[in-house]
């Protein structure tokens, strides 16, 4: 069962590259059954090894932009402690609200936005124009919201860094989504140390498991993404957060 749950988010993270990992947390919590503050611990190990594979295709092939990578990698390093500290010290009912919120907008966002943005004929994005291209103040805010993000809530944070990118720096959007993943790959690490040292334990067969589903599933959908419609794919992962943030919600207030 945690193979096929860790083999689910793997392929919905290789077909979108982002917003697939914020299913990782409440497939934990609720079909294994996990405390939210471990299966925030788990999420970010297994999203962290996702990025980092993906991080490494791209990398060989050149399709990274070290400086930019670096830049987020620094603010999110700062924050992802930061993100740590907070979620230890909040009651796991509202973890799961906060959460949900989280799902929620994702959702909004994937719907409202086009399946692909559009480059100018030089390759860069037409977005921010006559902007500074890389200015590292807003890159190192981005990168430290992130961090923050990753550390309390567990998710990669894909679906802020892509499109933070391509406004601040006007970088291309395949270009974006792999230097996005190797700050991913390297805050996730920083945000899992930070719950370790903070007392967090986890069920090692579980985090094991759950990472190889993930490793596993990130190659057909990395394969499926280059053949399917973007759009679609985008709409139905939308509508899937939509009702789990429902879900996660109504789940929590009755509880209470």
């Amino acid at each position: 069962m945690t193979l096929i749950l860790g083999l689910i988010v793997g392929v919905l993270f290789g077909l979108t590259g982002n917003g697939g990992s914020t299913l990782a947390v409440p497939l934990l919590v609720y079909a294994l059954h996990l405390r939210p503050h471990a299966a925030v611990c788990t999420s970010m190990i297994a999203v962290g090894a996702m990025a980092g594979v993906r991080a490494v295709q791209t990398i060989r092939s050149g399709g990274i932009d070290q400086r930019l990578a670096w830049q987020l990698a620094f603010g999110g390093l700062a924050g992802a402690p930061v993100g740590a500290l907070i979620g230890r010290h909040l009651p796991e009912n509202w973890l799961l609200l906060v959460f949900a919120a989280l799902v929620l907008t994702v959702s909004w966002r994937l719907w409202n936005q086009k399946s692909h943005p559009t480059p100018d004929s030089s390759g860069s994005m037409l977005a921010n124009p006559g902007g500074s291209t890389h200015p590292l103040w807003r890159l190192t805010l981005l990168g430290f919201g992130t961090g923050v993000l990753t550390g309390l809530l567990g998710v990669g944070g894909g679906f802020i860094l892509v499109p933070g990118l391509v406004l601040i720096t006007r970088v291309e959007i395949h270009r974006a989504i792999a230097t996005a993943m190797f700050s991913v790959a390297l805050v996730s690490t920083a945000a899992t140390g930070a719950h370790f040292l903070a007392g967090q334990r986890i069920s090692v067969e579980t985090t094991v498991w759950f990472t190889i589903g993930g490793m596993i599933g990130l190659w057909p959908g990395t394969w499926l993404a280059a053949r399917l419609s973007g759009l679609w794919l985008t709409r139905v992962l939308a509508t899937g957060l939509l009702l789990l943030g429902a879900f996660i919600v109504v789940h929590s207030l009755l509880k209470n």
